[in-house]
């Protein structure tokens, strides 16, 4: 089985700025981000969380624990893909359900990743 958190310390936490102050949540319970210009939505298990950073920042702060960069506006947990449709970049199925497009341009590093 893949070891996607780099870090191998289930302990660590990631602080997540929010409106009403800093969340902090284990890297493994969170599916997906996605933006929406300077913010990001973060869907957890269960919950989901509006932070004031933008995909880029997100995505700096999330790489070692095994996300990837799939489209322009979304970042997966590796750990989280249930399921791989086939298409011109194709569809990653995660945990929660949700279907996110990878673009063209991302299909390699992310069939890569997954392999």
């Amino acid at each position: 089985m893949l070891q996607y958190n780099k870090t191998n310390d289930p302990t660590e936490k990631i602080a997540l700025h929010t409106m009403q102050g800093i969340t902090f949540v284990n890297p493994v319970e969170v599916i997906r981000c996605k933006a929406q210009g300077a913010y990001t939505t973060i869907y957890l298990q269960g919950r989901q969380l509006v932070i004031s950073r933008n995909i880029k920042q997100v995505e700096e702060q999330f790489s070692r624990f095994g996300f990837l960069r799939v489209h322009k506006s979304h970042l997966i947990n590796l750990a989280h893909i249930t399921h791989y449709i086939r298409g011109n970049g194709g569809i990653a199925v995660l945990s929660d359900g949700s279907e996110v497009e990878i673009s063209r341009r991302q299909r390699e590093n992310f069939l890569k990743a997954i392999t």
